[in-house]
């Protein structure tokens, strides 16, 4: 039974909380989406007294944290959701976490140095002293690095030849290092088997110099303040990617001297981390994988363009008060359906997981493993769910866990697992454009209803077109201004291809289905490929609209 007053209250907290001052920003154009899903909390279990983000019908949605810096999401549209889902990590096959973007805080014995010569708040390093800044860098569970930069303020007080800059080494080999070399302007380069040294004269003793190390498998650039020395591969040859070892990333082992402003990234990015760092394009920005500026003795090895600093500034620019709404951790790809197999794998997650949750102040997580493709994998993963769920809830603090999953793949998980779930997302959408037929996702709906309570179970809607073959897609945000109305559901892009999408109206009805049907609420993919909230043509919009007039339908007092 849905109480309409209670709706009516939480409707009106949330609306005129979504309308505080935020802070604004220019969207970029022409940006290719993603696809994935999330979800509410069951009925099996207790409420927590006075719980603000125990909410009647639900409005969830996703962050991607690259689209975030690129200003592609505004704090009014995340206001608007009373559950947002920070898609941020993934996991490894033995349970622990990789974020897209690492912390790469920085720890070991270099020292704080207030001054040197014109540059304050620098890194002093004695020529025994090593920083290590995790096993993020230069790493992933998706697969190998095809270029990266190393790039940073120098000054070197004595020229040590084979001190390192950087490296990712262990016992028997080196997975990546920058070393300087036996005489002034040399330095050495080993990427896997590759090991080669590049020459660059500006590079000297007793003053401060910007070098920049920038690898691709067709050119390594050696940038030292506005000259620039290159390699190429020859005879048609590449250089190798980077080997995917699972190292620590340390700097500064036998160097004596002084750096300032060390960035790491995942381009080929020459001098664009010279103080002021630039980003000619907004996705610049998304490519930087650590940033150490060294300006707090007390937090020396700060990384400041991390996941946690992103998290940090959307809920400044979002405006609301910790716990008026559920903001929770998504985890998504990796190496999930090795960890889902083994015991000691999902078990090592789920303790990260809630020590991730506890130390930055999130409310749950969700696991966008939206395709286990088989019963094998399904029988896997619902174990994995239900036995997760179980150290969840011996969490001191509530831990709101959801899953999502394709209606594809729906009947491969067990009712135990869905169960085990405060709710559940369906994935009512592509790859095939058929999932986007209203009909088509009302009958979808109701047959997940046969495994899944109705009350645990959130429909999700798609911001994005398809042409219907997978990975062609568009934002709804790429095409909505030569929409000729509300009902429009398929539009030929500029580039010759036709997606079929949900319009406003398409959008108004499915929310609206899922409200007068019983449903949890509706999840949808996601803030960064819809317009901003404030645009009537806002799919966001359209959707708390639909919300509101469910609410507002019959009366405050009327149940069902």
């Amino acid at each position: 039974m849905r109480n309409k007053f209670l709706f009516l209250c939480l409707f009106l907290f949330g609306t005129l909380t979504a309308c505080k001052d935020t802070k604004w920003v220019d969207v970029p154009t022409d940006t290719p989406p993603e696809g994935a899903v999330t979800g509410k909390p069951g009925e099996d279990e207790p409420d927590d007294p006075d719980d603000p983000t125990e909410m009647g019908l639900i409005n969830c949605s996703y962050i991607r944290g690259d689209f975030y810096d690129s200003g592609r999401i505004s704090g009014k549209s995340m206001a608007t959701c009373n559950d947002l889902i920070f898609l941020a990590c993934r996991p490894y096959a033995d349970g622990s976490l990789a974020f897209e973007l690492p912390d790469a805080k920085l720890t070991g014995n270099a020292t704080y140095a207030a001054e040197k010569s014109g540059k304050n708040g620098v890194l002093y390093f004695n020529g025994s002293a090593t920083m290590n800044a995790g096993d993020g860098l230069l790493h992933s569970p998706d697969g190998p690095s095809k270029q990266f930069t190393f790039g940073t303020y120098i000054y070197i007080d004595e020229w040590v030849a084979d001190a390192y800059l950087f490296k990712k080494a262990t016992s028997s080999k080196t997975i990546a290092a920058l070393q300087l070399g036996d005489g002034a302007g040399k330095v050495k380069l080993t990427v896997g088997g590759l090991s080669t040294e590049i020459t660059n004269d500006n590079l000297a003793t007793g003053g401060w110099h910007y070098i920049a190390l920038s690898y691709k498998t067709s050119e390594i650039k050696l940038d030292v303040d506005n000259k620039s020395a290159k390699l190429t591969p020859q005879n048609g040859n590449t250089f190798p990617e980077v080997p995917n070892d699972r190292v620590d990333f340390i700097v500064g082992d036998k160097f004596k001297g002084y750096l300032e402003e060390t960035t790491v990234w995942s381009i080929s990015a020459g001098t664009l981390g010279k103080d002021p760092i630039t980003y000619p394009s907004v996705w610049n920005k998304t490519k930087v994988l650590a940033y150490w500026k060294y300006d707090e003795a007390g937090n020396l090895g700060k990384d400041s363009h991390s996941w946690i600093t992103r998290l940090e500034d959307m809920r400044k620019v979002m405006g609301t008060p910790t716990g008026t709404s559920r903001f929770r951790l998504g985890c998504a790809g990796g190496q999930w359906k090795d960890m889902v197999k083994n015991e000691g794998a999902y078990t090592n997650f789920a303790n990260k997981i809630c020590e991730v949750l506890a130390t930055h102040n999130l409310d749950g997580v969700d696991l966008d493993f939206e395709w286990p493709e088989n019963s094998n994998e399904g029988t896997a993963y619902s174990k994995a769910i239900v036995e997760m769920s179980k150290i969840f809830k011996k969490n001191a603090r509530k831990v709101f866990f959801t899953v999502s999953i394709h209606p594809f793949c729906m009947n491969n998980l067990t009712i135990d697992a869905y169960k085990a779930t405060d709710f559940v997302s369906l994935q009512c959408y592509g790859p095939d454009t058929e999932y986007y037929n209203i009909d088509r996702f009302k009958q979808k709906a109701n047959e997940a209803t046969s495994i899944i309570p109705k009350n645990k179970l959130v429909l999700g809607v798609p911001f994005q077109g398809t042409t219907g073959i997978p990975g062609e897609q568009k934002g709804y945000f790429d095409f909505a201004n030569s929409i000729s109305g509300p009902d429009q559901t398929q539009i030929t892009y500029t580039d010759g291809k036709t997606y079929t999408f949900d319009g406003v109206n398409a959008i108004y009805n499915k929310t609206k289905y899922a409200c007068e049907n019983g449903y949890a609420g509706v999840m949808s993919w996601d803030l960064a490929v819809d317009v901003d909230v404030t645009d009537d043509k806002s799919l966001l919009k359209t959707v708390q609209k639909a919300i509101e007039d469910y609410i507002f339908s019959s009366g405050t007092s009327e149940t069902e």
